[in-house]
């Protein structure tokens, strides 16, 4: 197992403020929970400066080289430093991986099933938009792809309780809506959980819509190229009644935000 010593010297050469990373007890967690649970074939969402996907990198190669990690990111520049490339901590830290691995620029959640194509995923870690709903919606879209028995890892299940992050509730609403077995770190502010896969994806819908029934958080609209993925996968996986709710909370937020700009325009 990847140990906290080896952790430190990766922060010690790549950490700095703001860069939106994982915490060195959220790597600790993420590489006890791999050791722990042995995964074949692992999917990540939200890569951005590669920090987590270095420390996954390295606690896959502990426990053997036919493992298994896909990572993709919906940009190719990294958020916070936009002169480098989203992973750039990878390229530099791990460049010849002791496991499998691909690094995949504009993609997303909606993709799992393409990379799950030859076999699904025993291991996901969510780290992408935290606004309410996407880490629900996340969620949903990997949830076909995996193993019973799979961890999903959420992150950030704590930021809201940073005022200047409060709404950045997404990953909370998911971890706080699913039954056990789950578990999160007891470090800090315990701001990483993981919840087990124990069954079908549609025995989740229920959870699933608690979570959206939750205050969405997201400012804008959803766009039509995200919709059209969403609405295609949840339409074809999930239950008529599960995907009908999940189109009518889409459609009415995106209602409800063109008229609050519409009211903005007309008062400026």
């Amino acid at each position: 197992m990847l140990s906290l010593d080896e952790i430190d010297a990766v922060f010690a050469r790549y950490y700095f403020e703001g860069m939106g990373a994982v915490s060195r007890y959220d790597a600790k967690f993420l590489c006890e929970l791999i050791h722990d649970s042995q995964p074949g074939k692992c999917f990540e969402v939200g890569v951005a400066s590669g920090m987590s996907t270095t420390f996954l990198l390295k606690a896959l190669a502990k426990i053997g080289p036919e493992r298994e990690l896909v990572s993709v990111d919906i940009s190719q520049q990294y958020y916070a430093d936009r002169t480098k490339e989203v992973g750039y901590v990878v390229a530099t830290e791990v460049p010849e991986p002791g496991c499998r691995f691909g690094l995949h620029f504009h993609h997303w959640s909606a993709d799992a099933a393409a990379f799950a194509a030859d076999e699904k995923f025993d291991f996901v870690f969510i780290d992408a938009h935290h606004s309410h709903p996407w880490a629900t919606i996340d969620t949903m879209l990997i949830l076909p792809f995996v193993k019973p028995g799979a961890w999903i890892v959420l992150h950030d299940i704590a930021l809201k309780d940073i005022p200047r992050f409060a709404r950045e509730t997404g990953p909370f609403h998911v971890y706080n809506s699913f039954l056990p077995p789950k578990k999160k770190s007891q470090f800090e502010n315990q701001n990483i959980g993981a919840v087990q896969i124990t069954g079908s994806h549609r025995a989740y819908e229920a959870q699933l819509l608690a979570s959206l029934a939750c205050q969405w958080t997201v400012s804008g609209v959803i766009k039509e190229s995200f919709t059209h993925r969403i609405f295609e996968l949840v339409d074809r996986l999930y239950s008529a009644d599960f995907a009908l709710q999940l189109r009518s909370q889409i459609e009415a937020h995106n209602k409800s935000v063109a008229f609050s700009v519409s009211q903005t325009r007309r008062r400026s």
